[in-house]
């Protein structure tokens, strides 16, 4: 898989920013799912879609228990 920032500038959609004054360059669309990887049976349809979101750019994933509430 190919890293967003390796990609050629016609490929690149994503708008990135930096986190704060960390230094970390994030995508400003994120991924909230906390259920990845919680349930065996979505595991390949989980993958799919953590696969297409990192080929449109995505590299922030949000993984917090919060999202399991709704």
């Amino acid at each position: 898989m190919q890293e967003p920032s390796q990609r050629s500038k016609e490929e690149q959609k994503m708008i990135y920013r930096y986190l704060g004054n960390t230094g970390l360059k994030v995508s400003v669309i994120g991924f909230g799912n906390w259920l990845t990887g919680h349930d065996p049976k979505a595991l390949e349809e989980q993958t799919k879609i953590i696969q297409y979101c990192w080929e449109q750019g995505v590299n922030f994933f949000d993984t917090a228990e919060i999202y399991g509430f709704g």
